[in-house]
């Protein structure tokens, strides 16, 4: 499988200075976009944490002094309540994945850009890989 970070390389040495100018906007305002409205984020992902919570304390798995699970097996009732949690969490962890796949767009500019003109490179881990 062909390295991404290598292919990002080569199209970055591609771009001329205007381009790559106008891509790291781009990069820039698409990792705002992620974290806008950040609140709504933090209560899906508050709703998740109750979610699953409520369905381990409804398994038994952390009640109080119990054995374990219990002998009815995983109910219908848990298995509502963990789907709601991974259904509520998707959404903030996409944000947060693509937030740090547009912050890494960024650096790799900034890298770029750094090395056009002739100036040391910056400290910055450039992984655009992932």
């Amino acid at each position: 499988m062909q390295n991404t970070a290598e292919a990002a390389r080569a199209l970055l040495l591609k771009l001329s200075d205007d381009e790559l100018a106008r891509y790291g906007e781009i990069a820039r305002d698409q990792a705002a976009a992620e974290v806008s409205r950040w609140w709504v984020q933090a209560v899906l992902v508050v709703g998740a944490l109750v979610a699953f919570g409520w369905a381990v304390l409804r398994w038994g798995i952390a009640g109080n002094g119990t054995t374990g699970i219990e002998a009815a097996g995983f109910g219908r009732a848990v298995a509502i309540a963990a789907g709601l949690g991974l259904l509520l969490a998707y959404s903030p962890y996409k944000r947060v994945k693509n937030w740090f796949l547009w912050r890494r767009h960024c650096k790799a500019v900034l890298f770029e850009q750094k090395r056009r003109l002739g100036a040391p490179a910056p400290k910055v881990r450039v992984d655009v890989a992932r």
